[in-house]
């Protein structure tokens, strides 16, 4: 994180002006454990914690101890041992407080959600742009409404993009990720029916899944299976002023991005082949990847049409995804 006067946070979370309003914050935490010197603690309330301690302000003496410069607390009770700012609703806060610091960034960001393949979709994607420019993007599964300000935090001004994955439980939870994360470019994997017992149907999913469309600036672009189920609600939910790019592996369904032969497995049964054509750029490309299962040519689709959107031709696309080894703990032999 770069550092960053404690009033971006005070005039967000609307706290009264303080004394300590130009002091530095190198980070924002809420972990005590891992918290540095200089960083604002954030106590998140927790139902893993004893019934008896009402929020993470149990381990505030822990932060102090670390070099924590102020915490952010909700009805704390415990000892003031240095300056304590009170919030209704410390999650919202620490949400509020990434989207802030968002602001301060003029980079492109990709959203991915979908039901299946975000995370191996993102670390495609990651892998690819790593190869020409500056990247951040989630780590492990990072993806919730505390993940992705944790992910948010960690933007530098070096950084020219950010791959930010969003998963969902229920409806709202996209909106809520998208607001403090700003995509520029949203990604949706797939619809399936994952949650469904939260949602009531695949229309509900596609709903919820199609929320990070519709947060898309103007000039933003939504990049979407034509293949799936409830693709039509996903292209519904794209605004005016953004482009709709697609991708299929069927070969009966026509989109931006798509294979031009079929999917072969190779000899070794540890790897794909498969060529991709892009109407974006009239460019075709042989892929090969040295990881099993015929499913990560749709990731693929997926990856290189976000990528060809920031610059980088599928020639390019093809030849980085050549070293690529999978996602971590996913689809090893």
């Amino acid at each position: 994180m770069e550092p960053v006067p404690l009033k971006l946070f005070t005039d967000v979370l609307g706290l009264p002006l303080s004394e300590m309003d130009n002091t530095l914050v190198s980070g924002v935490s809420t972990d005590s454990r891992t918290l540095q010197p200089g960083d604002l603690f954030v106590a998140l309330k927790s139902e893993r914690l004893d019934v008896n301690k009402s929020d993470a302000s149990a381990y505030l003496l822990d932060a102090y101890n670390k070099g924590a410069i102020a915490a952010v607390v909700y009805e704390s009770t415990a000892r003031n041992y240095f300056p304590l700012f009170s919030v209704e609703d410390t999650l919202k806060a620490f949400g509020d407080m990434g989207k802030a610091y968002r602001t301060l960034f003029q980079i492109p960001v990709i959203g991915i959600t979908g039901s299946v393949g975000k995370t191996s979709t993102r670390e495609m994607l990651a892998h690819i742009l790593k190869s020409s420019k500056q990247v951040l993007a989630s780590e492990k599964n990072f993806n919730n409404e505390i993940g992705v300000p944790q992910t948010i935090f960690r933007l530098a001004l070096e950084d020219d993009v950010a791959v930010i994955e969003m998963g969902m439980r229920g409806a709202g939870e996209i909106a809520r990720l998208c607001e403090i994360a700003q995509p520029t470019i949203g990604v949706v994997t797939t619809i399936g029916a994952a949650h469904i017992e939260r949602l009531g149907s695949i229309e509900n999913i596609a709903r919820a899944k199609a929320e990070l469309f519709a947060s898309l600036p103007s000039g933003g672009s939504a990049v979407y299976p034509a293949d799936t189920v409830c693709w039509e609600i996903l292209s519904a939910a794209v605004p005016e002023g953004c482009q709709r790019i697609t991708t299929s592996t069927d070969p009966e369904i026509r989109a931006h991005f798509e294979l031009n032969s079929p999917i072969v497995v190779t000899s070794d049964g540890k790897g794909i082949e498969f060529s991709v054509r892009s109407s974006l750029s009239g460019e075709e490309a042989k892929f090969y990847l040295s990881v099993p299962g015929r499913h990560h040519a749709a990731n693929t689709l997926l990856a290189v049409a976000a990528a060809e959107l920031l610059g980088i031709s599928l020639a390019e696309c093809a030849e980085v995804m050549s070293n690529w080894r999978g996602a971590e703990g996913r689809m090893e032999i």
